[in-house]
């Protein structure tokens, strides 16, 4: 039975890495796989490709906006003939609801199995809306462990404007901040290192 799977963890903890690592097994088994990148997510590789942050390893991918019908793109590609024998999709905090109910079809109706990679929470500590319809309708949870400084598990991702934790603001921000995961109580203390 297909379902739909949702690997979660921090920043840093090694999504992409897991993501890489699952597109290679099926694509050395001759599956046809079909992987997918939220185009507002580019860390400098570009919207038409996942690549880990250690270097060497990345994978093609067809970016998508949170507008777009992924059942209808679905049957573009049975229409040309193009078969597909996983759903693979980077970033997924980002999709919308209406997405992710979408995959939940296709996992479901469809046969396909849809394998998701989310951040589980914006740097506020809540539900990014993508993340939150995930959680509710996804049918196996993998966490995949990152670490805070301190050495403990991180459950929280930080962000961190000139060397300081930020709680206020836009829930996805382009700039100067940057990202770290943090325990719970570091992500409460706002401590981003030993004092």
């Amino acid at each position: 039975m297909s379902k739909l799977y949702v690997k979660h963890g921090t920043m840093g903890a090694g999504k992409t890495l897991d993501l890489l690592r699952v597109v290679y097994q099926y694509k050395r088994r001759d599956k046809k796989v079909w992987t997918l990148k939220l185009d507002i997510s580019d860390r400098g590789e570009g919207v038409n490709k996942i690549q880990s942050r250690l270097e060497g390893s990345s994978t093609p991918a067809e970016p998508i906006t949170k507008h777009d019908n992924i059942l209808v793109l679905l049957d573009q590609r049975v229409k040309k003939d193009i078969e597909t024998d996983v759903i693979i999709i980077d970033e997924s905090q980002f999709l919308s609801g209406k997405q992710v109910e979408q995959l939940y079809r296709i996992a479901h109706l469809r046969g396909i199995p849809v394998l998701t990679y989310t951040l589980k929470t914006t740097f506020k500590g809540e539900f990014f809306k993508g993340s939150k319809r995930l959680f509710e309708l996804g049918d196996s949870f993998d966490e995949i462990i990152g670490l805070c400084w301190c050495g403990k598990r991180a459950k929280f991702n930080a962000r961190v404007v000139n060397g300081k934790v930020v709680m206020d603001g836009e829930e996805v921000l382009v700039g100067d901040e940057m990202y770290i995961p943090l325990c719970p109580k570091h992500f409460l203390r706002e401590q981003l290192k030993e004092m």
